[in-house]
Formats: C-alpha cells, structure tokens, sequence
C-alpha cells in the first residue's frame, strides 16, 4: 500500500499543476512535450546500468503502444475539454475504471460483493462532483464525430490501464523492471509527442516559462507512474488499485481545489465526496 500511497501523492500533484496552468492559460502541448523528455531523462538517470542493453525482446513492443496511447490520450482529452468542458471530459475519462476493473476480473482478480458496490460507486461519485447544472451545446446536438473523441478517452485510458495490469502479471525476469518499462514509455511518448507537434505547428518554440513548468510537472508524472507499476507488481490487484487511485485523486484534488483555488463546494460536489469516500473504504477494506 506504501507504493500506492505515493502514486496517490504523485497523481495528486498532477492535478494540482494542471489545474494551476489552466488558470495562468499556458501552452500544455508542449509543457507536456518538456514533461515526456523531463520523465524519460529521470529514468534513464536513475537506472544504475545501461538502459540500452536491456533485455528488450519480450516486452518492448508494449512499451511502443503505451507511449503512443499517452499522447493520444492526452490530444483526445484536450479536443473533449474544447468542444465538452473540462468537467464532462473528466468524468467520462474516469468512467474508464470501471471497464478496467471488469477485465481485471476476466485476467483473474476476485472481487467481493461490497467491493463491487465500491466500483459502481464511483462512477456516481465522479458525476456528482464534476456536477454540472448548465451545459451550453448538449451532447446529442454534437456531430458525431466529436462524440467519438469522448468514447476514445474512455477506450485508450481504459487500454493503458489494462495494459499495465497484462505486463505486471508477466514475469520478465529483468532487474528494475518497472523502472525499464516506465522510462521506455515516456521516450516514446516524447517521441510520439514530437512528431505530432511538428505535424502540428511545423516549428515547436518552447518559452522558458513552459519549460520550468514542464520538468516540475515530469518529476510527479515519472514517479506516479513508476510507483503505480510498484504496486501492481507486489501483488496489489489492478481491480482495487486503479478505484482507490482515481477516487482518491479526485478527493483530494477537489478538497484542495476548494482550499486553495477558491471553487465552489456545491451540494452535488460535496455529495460526490462523500460517494467517493464510501467507494474508497469499500474496495480497500471489504475482502
């Protein structure tokens, strides 16, 4: 629980700084750009050998399709807060958890029956807590096309986390394993990254700002997913894991969210709080 404790922690601050770039309008495309290069040199430092001669043959691909989920995770995220809101697009991308808890099951965690109570509690507690009354363009008026971005979200973070879970069941018989699989992730996220900029805007101008953002947001971003990888291979079950993280990130983002940037605590917030914290106690301490 240590290791899900500081992935917790980690995933927190995330929110946190994301939350505070919004506020300040800064570029995230390539703050994350700088977050993905930040994350790939703090595991290429940390690994105490060389990280290139790794024993690549059984695992590699994996890393290949998790760098390029991440940053088109991240791009359909965006394209979802611009046409959706950022309160839609955050629930429908926890939503996720519960199509991953169910082929966790599938793969071979067991769950008890309040513990499932506890994973259909939190779809409940994301809706109420990014509670909207008043949508400008429902979602049926959207063309389709725009729809699909949301069911993307809840496809491809649901892959990630699927994925994660596949690979941490496996046993590589490599040292630091999921140190190796975490820093060859983020170099093919900032590889992938890379190209869409370029795609994008033809030239990528990073200002200093966006850069000093960028690496404070690397070193909770490397070491949220690193610790999260922890704690699936010490035997914590990814159907347990990813509902106490998401839940609890979303508790404490949005306590701290009220406390230091002022955001309303609506009724329908403080009600999802409240589910949040019952799905929480149900999937940890109901075995």
């Amino acid at each position: 629980m240590v290791y899900l404790l500081i992935c917790i922690l980690c995933t927190s601050c995330l929110g946190l700084m994301f939350k505070y770039f919004d506020l300040k309008a800064y570029a995230l495309d390539r703050i994350i750009l700088v977050n993905y290069l930040t994350c790939g040199l703090i595991g290429w430092f940390y690994f105490q050998e060389n990280i290139l001669l790794v024993d690549k043959a059984s695992w590699f691909s994996y890393s290949i399709i998790l760098g390029f989920l991440f940053i088109l995770g991240f791009t359909l995220y965006a394209k979802s807060v611009v046409l959706y809101g950022l309160s839609l697009a955050t629930v429908v991308q926890k939503l996720s958890v519960v199509i991953t808890v169910v082929i966790a099951v599938f793969l071979g965690d067991q769950l008890t029956f309040l513990q499932w109570i506890g994973v259909g509690l939190t779809p409940v507690a994301f809706y109420f807590i990014f509670y909207k009354p008043k949508i400008n363009v429902p979602l049926i008026q959207k063309p389709i096309q725009s729809q699909l971005y949301l069911f993307g979200i809840i496809m491809i973070s649901s892959a990630i986390e699927i994925l994660f879970i596949i690979l941490n069941k496996k046993n590589f018989n490599i040292a630091s394993f999921q140190l190796v699989l975490t820093t060859y992730v983020f170099i093919f996220a900032f590889g992938f990254a890379l190209i869409y900029s370029f795609l994008k805007t033809k030239t990528i101008r990073i200002s200093k700002i966006e850069m000093i953002a960028g690496v404070l947001l690397g070193v909770p971003n490397f070491f949220s997913i690193f610790y999260l990888n922890k704690a699936l291979n010490n035997g914590l079950p990814g159907s347990i894991l990813f509902p106490i993280l998401n839940c609890t990130v979303i508790v404490i983002s949005s306590s701290l969210g009220i406390l230091i940037f002022n955001e309303p605590a609506s009724k329908h917030k403080k009600m999802g709080l409240v589910f949040a914290i019952i799905a929480i106690y149900l999937v940890s301490y109901f075995k």
